[in-house]
């Protein structure tokens, strides 16, 4: 389930970079914009690695979640000890390139939208 879920994810932010990478391209944005939109995915996706290997977060009094947006690492308290419920390792790598991915979109959609509205024609004189 987990690899599905960050499969989805993974495919699903690829696809929304590339487009809006294209789009940046095709409307001819200024070599400034395109490089800071090139920055802001590699920012995006140190974070996203912060994010998964450093971040950890209760979810309620039995349950913690380790790596985020999505978890790595599940840690529930049974009878008073944590026990931690960690996915193989090839699963992990997915959900970290997912987590990549998802801050690297979620970080450069802002700058594509400001673009986008920036290059909004002007509305007809009366």
């Amino acid at each position: 389930m987990a690899l599905g879920l960050a499969l989805s994810f993974l495919t699903g932010c690829f696809a929304l970079l590339f487009l809006m990478r294209q789009w940046l391209r095709r409307q001819q944005a200024a070599p400034r914009v395109q490089a800071a939109f090139s920055l802001i995915v590699i920012l995006g996706s140190l974070l996203g690695v912060w994010l998964s290997l450093r971040l950890e977060y209760p979810a309620g009094p039995q349950l913690r979640f380790a790596g985020a947006p999505l978890p790595l690492v599940v840690f529930k308290n049974e009878g008073g000890q944590w026990v931690d419920y960690v996915h193989p390792r090839p699963v992990m790598a997915f959900l970290l390139m997912a987590n990549c991915a998802l801050c690297a979109t979620t970080l450069a959609g802002p700058l594509v939208l400001w673009q986008a509205l920036g290059r909004r024609p002007a509305p007809p004189a009366p």
